[in-house]
């Protein structure tokens, strides 16, 4: 968190979901800061001398201000973009993950599903299986996360440009 946000961060221009970790490590880069995009599509950041911490945190503050997340992809999600997870998760998931060798457990109802989205008191359900050991290997999470994305692509959540 920064006390004293620096003055000089701009918006440039609204970044989709699929490109938000390249456009971020770009800019980290340009920014001096060594970043790189990791497996999972998140950043991992380079060592940085205590020193310069705060810099660093400056520089990913005039990053994410220069290049923010399109504001749809910040909105909840409404019924009918659920029940698209739901339908990919009990659909396409489920094959693949059987495919890979994994044992998807049974879903709830749709409606179910559904209306326990947001709710903080109830567990989600997933096609994955967390609790599956083969899981605890990241090389494992990594590649079956690759071969069987859990969500949909975000142009059928959230349409395309």
């Amino acid at each position: 968190m920064l006390d004293d946000p620096p003055e000089d961060a701009r918006f440039e221009r609204y970044v989709t979901l699929d490109e938000w970790a390249i456009v971020m490590v770009q800019c980290l880069n340009e920014q001096g800061f060594p970043a790189e995009v990791s497996r999972d599509g998140g950043i991992e950041y380079g060592d940085v001398p205590m020193e310069q911490a705060q810099t660093q945190r400056e520089a990913s503050y005039r990053c994410r201000v220069r290049f923010p997340t399109d504001p749809r992809y910040e909105q909840p999600l409404t019924p009918a973009k659920i029940r698209i997870i739901y339908d990919y998760q009990t659909g396409p998931l489920k094959d693949c993950l059987e495919r890979e060798g994994y044992t998807v457990a049974p879903p709830p109802s749709a409606e179910a599903f559904i209306s326990s989205y947001y709710d903080p008191e109830t567990e989600v359900w997933s096609a994955y299986p967390m609790d599956d050991p083969r899981l605890n290997d990241m090389d494992e999470w990594y590649r079956l996360n690759e071969v069987c994305p859990q969500l949909p692509p975000n142009e059928e959540l959230f349409g395309s440009d």
